[in-house]
């Protein structure tokens, strides 16, 4: 019980450890000019992509035939298939740029 006790007060006396500031130092003086920023992105422009992957699942379908005038089933098929598979596709379109708005025109298949 004593062993308990005494791990659990180191445990806690350690997570409870803060670091310590260093606020003595005093603020760094820059004597150079400031470094020019790049303005930022632009996304304006003509772009091309495309994408594949890979898809896998089973599907099920139930279907009954049934006569319209007494309402009896002539004939119930039910159907399981695999649908695994590569899929892909391929976009096109440009963009327009204009402050913070982006406007665009796409097609994809």
């Amino acid at each position: 019980m004593r062993r308990i006790f005494i791990g659990s007060v180191a445990i806690a006396s350690v997570l409870a450890a803060t670091s310590v500031f260093a606020a003595d130092l005093p603020a760094r003086t820059y004597t150079t000019a400031p470094v020019m920023v790049d303005p930022g992105f632009n996304w304006s422009g003509f772009y091309v992509g495309g994408n594949v992957g890979y898809s896998w699942g089973r599907s099920g379908n139930t279907e009954t035939l049934s006569d319209l005038a007494m309402g009896a089933a002539l004939f119930t098929n039910t159907s399981r298939n695999d649908v695994n598979g590569v899929i892909g596709g391929a976009q096109v379109g440009y963009n327009w740029q204009t402050s913070n708005w982006l406007f665009g025109l796409e097609a994809d298949i």
